[in-house]
């Protein structure tokens, strides 16, 4: 029989690594957006963003009146049409706390996705949807949590899996693990 016990190493600076995994839920299957890691003291916060910026034509005109054309808002013109630029992306914004060697955590996630063109000539659009959630809760070292952003009309479901580790300021596992092996 084998048996394993973790006791935790602590520090006077604890650290978590925080393990984020975007998916998007499509028709052919999982296709994975994005899958960051960051490592943060307990305590502060943490930001990742995957964000990709889009630079959409045609939105607004030359010398237009459009209250969207506020100094700034306009990007390079091409063939006298006018562009503008728009991130689109996920982000993830946390922030855990060491406690008797658990990780309470709360934060925000954000999902925008571009979903294509609408209109005429005249009078065009882009369409964007954007989604949120506020979250918390608590975890053991090399606990997984998963939050999901619901699909509605063109937009996919996302699942954001979220792993933490404690790790040592080298980045190592901060549990030490002894094992007996017994027969």
């Amino acid at each position: 029989m084998l048996l394993w016990s973790g006791a935790i190493i602590y520090g006077a600076e604890q650290q978590v690594m925080i393990a984020a995994q975007f998916k998007a839920q499509t028709k052919s299957g999982e296709d994975v957006l994005t899958a960051p890691r960051v490592i943060t003291l307990s305590g502060r916060q943490a930001v990742i963003s995957t964000l990709e910026q889009m630079e959409l034509a045609g939105l607004l005109k030359s010398g237009s009146t459009n209250p969207l054309a506020s100094p700034g808002a306009a990007g390079p013109k091409s063939n006298g049409v006018a562009t503008r630029k728009i991130e689109a992306g996920v982000s993830l914004d946390i922030t855990p706390f060491v406690k008797a060697g658990r990780i309470e955590y709360h934060g925000t996630a954000t999902v925008k996705s571009f979903l294509g063109y609408q209109g005429d000539k005249e009078n065009v659009g882009a369409e964007f949807v954007t989604r949120e959630i506020h979250f918390s809760g608590v975890a053991d070292d090399h606990g997984i949590r998963s939050l999901k952003f619901k699909g509605e009309g063109r937009a996919n479901a996302i699942e954001l899996m979220l792993t933490f580790h404690l790790v040592k300021p080298d980045g190592t596992s901060a549990v030490r693990k002894t094992g007996l092996l017994r027969r």
